[in-house]
C-alpha cells in the first residue's frame, strides 16, 4: 500500500484554503486557526498592523458589522516559508449591493505551520482588468488562470466534504 504525503506547499495551501473558507462563513475561530498566536496582521483600511489573535479577531468582527467581504483564492505562489495568495475579493454592503470587486495579493509568512505575518502587496485594480469574466452574474477567471481556479475549486470542494 502506497502512502501519500503532502508537501509543505500543499499543507500551507490547505491551511489557507481552510482559513479563507472559515472567514467567508464568518467562523472567526476557524479563521484564527490558521494564525500563529502572535501573528502580525495588516489592516488594509488604516494601514496599521495588528498583533495577536485578539486584535485580528476584533478587527474581523468589526469589519463584518460594516461590510460583507468574500475572498476566494485563485492562485498560490511559494517562496521558502512565504506564500502569496492572489484572491478575488468581492465586498458587499450589508444590503447585498456590490461595493467593489478586485484581485488582491495577500502574502503570508509561516512559522510553526501557522501564519505569522500577513501583508497586502497589491490592493485595488478592478477585477475586470485582471482577466475576470462575468457569466450569469458570477465571476470566473479567464484563461490562462482557468486551470488554477479549477484546481483551487476542487480543493475547496474537497475541504467542504471533510
Amino acid at each position: 500500500m502506497q502512502t501519500m504525503t503532502r508537501t509543505g506547499a500543499e499543507q500551507r495551501e490547505l491551511l489557507l484554503l481552510d482559513g479563507y473558507k472559515a472567514f467567508n462563513k464568518r467562523d472567526v475561530g476557524g479563521a484564527l486557526n490558521m494564525l500563529h498566536t502572535d501573528v502580525d496582521w495588516a489592516n488594509d483600511a488604516t494601514g496599521e498592523r495588528m498583533h495577536g489573535h485578539h486584535a485580528v479577531r476584533d478587527y474581523w468582527l468589526q469589519q463584518w458589522t460594516d461590510i460583507n467581504p468574500q475572498v476566494m483564492p485563485v492562485r498560490f505562489t511559494h517562496e521558502g516559508d512565504t506564500v502569496t495568495a492572489d484572491v478575488l475579493q468581492v465586498v458587499h454592503a450589508l444590503d447585498g449591493a456590490v461595493i467593489s470587486e478586485s484581485i488582491v495579493n495577500h502574502q503570508y509568512t509561516f512559522r510553526d505551520w501557522r501564519v505569522s505575518r500577513m501583508e497586502i502587496l497589491h490592493a485595488g485594480g478592478h477585477a475586470h482588468g485582471h482577466g475576470i469574466a462575468h457569466v450569469d452574474g458570477r465571476s470566473s477567471i479567464g484563461a490562462p488562470e482557468t486551470e488554477t481556479v479549477i484546481v483551487v475549486q476542487a480543493v475547496v470542494m474537497e475541504i467542504e466534504t471533510r
